[in-house]
């Protein structure tokens, strides 16, 4: 495996872990606007949506270089279920 893998691995990782902070934000506020949200929930949810954010476009940047690489990345897109 490649450092790039590696790297995209790690990533792929960070990614999965970011998205399950942000699920269990999502699913308290089911329903409501963001407005009747808490300030406090708010800015989680907007550090959590960006660090999601960054980290899909950090490992759709980087080329995948063996096979373990690919699967990564097709492991967030099934996650992501596109």
């Amino acid at each position: 495996m490649t450092s790039t893998d590696t790297e995209l691995l790690e990533l792929c990782a960070a990614w999965r872990q970011a998205v399950d902070r942000l699920i269990p934000i999502a699913d308290r506020h089911a329903g409501m606007l963001d407005r009747d949200w808490s300030a406090a929930d708010r800015v989680l949810k907007k550090e959590v949506e960006g660090e999601v954010f960054g980290l899909e476009r950090r490992i759709f940047d980087t080329e995948a270089a063996t096979l373990a690489g690919l699967k990564a990345k097709a492991g967030v897109l099934d996650y992501m279920d596109t």
